[in-house]
């Protein structure tokens, strides 16, 4: 496991692809300070010369141009270090985004699943979203607000130390509120619990607009659903809660804070009288006074970007660690064979679903696996593929362990096609091009045409240029599975694994489907999962499956003749068993 940073900053930063960005951006920053503090003494310099009545015109242009360029030079080099700082923001965003989705790819779906569509949407967008707000403006405005409050202060302190710390009170019992406001060992329970409650919200909204179908379907609303009732309103109320606690505490930080005059008009008034400063000290601290407070209340709002880039980095840093699916080093070039032995399997530690399954696969051999729901038969797909890996025993290709190829290099042999296989909501020769994205548009048409696509393809105004809508909705059953098995001609792997690739498509399709699986599976090692009996009869070899174990296997007629868990399943797929 990547050994991780305990500071989130710099383990933000880490994810920057370009470090002279960040110091670029950094040295611009300094700049932009030392730029915006020449108005300051400018105009301090302009007021001391109006009361000492020997203001003259050469002067007022001096001051007023130098305070015209200091602010000029600060705008400049702000704005370039606010660009530089945005770009390297949003490159540490994508970072971690590919980063993550990359994690994703490489852990065992058991992983994956123990969270929810929700909650990896909130992650991925909106919590990696909300980085981008600090990580663009902290350098530029971090780095110009604490070094300008320095100079300030620093300045103020040689004038007169007085003064300065007069400066500072209304800071200091700012401070204190802000300090208020975060105390108590409650606090950050309360704001985990606020971080928490959205995203449950955006998990049970996620799953409440994928369900919209069903919803309708019952007659049922947003109030009748308890578990989106009840997300919405517990982010309500951690949302209040949080709001609650922390607005008396920043109102009384964001009034006090910025006056410093509150403190600096009596003491300077006070000092002056007794000779202790002069006119000309007094207006000139005034003056810097006023920059002093902008500075601080700008750190202080990054203290709370700061407590967000806690929780999100420790969010990703638990998706990070992960454990990845091992991967080897062997090559494979080809599949002759595949082999399953002794293997053992479950979902939980506690229920094993997969008992002592042994098989033997040869290269061009057409192989289903069949049985009841249920009973074990998709889960030995998931398992060649490697979604999941076996509890005890091995599945090996070639004689070697899967384990020991790279993840990448296995699934480059192998096309996966289920019932439901997903679409995106882009074109429909984009979507079948997934299975080959460096292929031409000729060769997306005619691994189309094989998949019998063409036909329906044609019917669109568009035509290939169709967009199919999210997940395919724009679509039929039978359509999206035919563009599916197009986009898996169209990866040309060796070996072909149908998990129920036909299970639920209506007659009228079927016939197409089944041609399109003989275009798919030619000349390649087929294995597939099948409840329909009549799309295996022709199969090679026939595993039967029941309650996670093989219990017979051969050709349709000999299981017909021996096997009753066959024969049950026989009469079912003619609709002789009621």
């Amino acid at each position: 496991m990547e050994q991780k940073s305990c500071n989130p900053i710099v383990e933000v930063f880490a994810y920057a692809t370009d470090k002279k960005k960040v110091v670029f951006s950094i040295l611009l920053a300094i700049i932009s300070v030392f730029g915006g503090l020449i108005p300051y003494f400018s105009s301090a310099n302009l007021v001391i010369m109006i009361i000492q009545q020997r203001l003259a015109m050469e002067e007022i242009v001096f001051w007023g141009g130098l305070a015209m360029a200091g602010y000029i030079i600060k705008s400049i080099c702000y704005t370039f270090s606010s660009g530089c700082s945005h770009e390297m923001a949003y490159s540490i965003l994508a970072e971690i985004r590919t980063k993550l989705t990359n994690k994703l790819l490489r852990v065992s779906l058991g992983n994956a699943e123990k969270k929810t569509a929700g909650e990896y949407k909130q992650i991925l967008m909106d919590e990696v979203e909300h980085l981008e707000y600090p990580l663009a403006h902290m350098i530029p405005e971090l780095t110009s607000h604490i070094l300008g409050f320095v100079v300030m202060i620093v300045t103020m302190f040689i004038c007169g130390w007085q003064l300065a710390l007069a400066s500072i009170g209304t800071l200091v019992l700012g401070f204190l509120i802000y300090g208020l406001m975060m105390s108590g060992k409650d606090v950050m329970k309360m704001f985990q619990k606020y971080t928490k409650d959205s995203e449950m919200m955006s998990s049970s909204m996620v799953e409440y607009v994928g369900g919209m179908e069903v919803i309708k379907a019952f007659g049922q609303t947003a109030s009748s659903m308890e578990k989106f009732r009840t997300a919405v309103l517990s982010f309500c109320t951690s949302m209040k809660d949080w709001f609650a606690h922390c607005h008396p505490y920043l109102a009384g930080f964001y009034v006090i804070t910025p006056n410093s005059l509150l403190l600096v008009m009596p003491i300077g008034v006070l000092l002056m009288a007794n000779g202790v400063i002069s006119l000309e000290m007094f207006i000139f601290c005034m003056f810097l006074s006023f920059g002093i407070a902008e500075p601080i209340i700008k750190i202080m709002e990054f203290a709370d970007h700061i407590m967000a880039i806690t929780t999100t980095m420790g969010k990703v840093d638990e998706i990070l660690a992960m454990d990845n699916l091992p991967e080897g080093t062997d090559l494979l070039h080809d599949i002759d064979t595949i082999e399953a032995k002794n293997i053992h399997f479950g979902y939980t530690n506690d229920k094993e679903v997969i008992h002592d399954v042994s098989f033997t696969i040869k290269k061009g051999q057409r192989v289903a696996f069949v049985g009841s729901s249920g009973s074990g038969k998709s889960t030995l797909a998931k398992l060649l593929v490697r979604f999941y890996d076996v509890s005890s025993g091995s599945i090996q290709i070639n004689g070697v362990d899967i384990r020991n190829y790279p993840l990448r290099q296995l699934m480059d042999k192998i096309s996966f096609v289920t019932q439901d296989n997903f679409l995106f909501d882009i074109s429909i020769m984009e979507n079948i091009r997934v299975g080959n994205p460096t292929s031409s548009d000729t060769d997306v048409m005619l691994a189309s045409k094989k998949a019998t696509c063409e036909e329906f393809i044609e019917m669109f105004p568009a035509g290939y240029d169709t967009k199919v809508g999210d997940a395919g909705a724009k679509l039929s059953g039978g359509q999206r599975q035919r563009i599916a098995i197009a986009r898996t001609i169209l990866k040309d792997a060796p070996l072909v694994i149908l998990d129920e690739a036909s299970a639920f498509i209506d007659p009228e399709n079927e016939d197409k489907i089944q041609k399109s699986i003989e275009a798919l599976t030619e000349g390649k090692t087929l294995i597939m999962i099948a409840h329909r009996l009549n799309t295996v009869m022709n199969c090679d070899c026939i595993y039967v499956v029941d309650n996670g174990k093989i219990i017979a296997s051969g050709s349709h007629n000999e299981l017909i003749e021996h096997c009753s868990v066959y024969q049950k399943l026989w009469k079912h797929n003619r609709g002789e068993v009621n």
